[in-house]
Parts: C-alpha cells; structure tokens; sequence
C-alpha cells in the first residue's frame, strides 16, 4: 500500500535539531542521493543561487559540480535562469518533492 504524508521540511529539520544551513557535505564519501539532496537545500534560495555557492558548500570539483547541475536541470529537479547577466539555480517544485521523501526515507532509517 502507497501513501503519502505531508510532512514540512522546516519542522523535520527542527525535530532532528537541524539547521537549515547544516548540509552533511563534509563526509568524505557520499551516496548520489546524499549529493543531490545537498545540492537542492542550496538551491532552496528563494532569489536563486549562482554555481560558486554550490562549489562553497559541497566541497565538490568544478568538474562534478557541472555533471550534477546538468543532470539536475536535465530532469527538472532544478530551474535555470538568467538575471542581471548572472545564472541562477532555484530547485523547483519536483527538485522540493524530492527532498520531502528523502528526508522522510531519512528519518525512517534513523528510527
């Protein structure tokens, strides 16, 4: 049986005790599920973020970070735009869905 519970992000953040701002990116080794999720908590900036925010809190390679942000784009997690010459990345609807059953998937492991 398939259910689906509305949970808000910022209350399971609080209930775990964290941050918003605490992303889990300076484990060494991280699963492809552990790096999309940082990467669309970045980009939860409401005014969008540019590539170097994501190079200043994932510890990533400029290399790998382009494969991600491609493959994000690629299939809609996250929105590209152009503003004042700059591009910004702002996850979009499907990109917070998918965070809203990763942290539930999370908080069913650590149960």
């Amino acid at each position: 049986m398939y259910y689906t519970k509305e949970v808000n992000l910022s209350s399971l953040l609080l209930y775990k005790n964290i941050s918003s701002d605490y992303l889990p990116l300076q484990k060494k080794y991280r699963s492809h599920f552990e790096i999309i999720a940082s990467m669309l908590e970045v980009a939860r900036n409401n005014g969008g973020v540019v590539a170097s925010s994501f190079l200043r809190h994932s510890g990533m390679s400029y290399r790998l970070l382009r494969k991600y942000l491609d493959y994000l784009t690629e299939t809609g997690f996250i929105k590209m735009n152009i503003k004042e010459g700059k591009v910004l990345y702002r996850v979009s609807v499907k990109g917070l869905a998918f965070l809203r059953q990763y942290y539930i998937l999370q908080e069913m492991l650590i149960e």
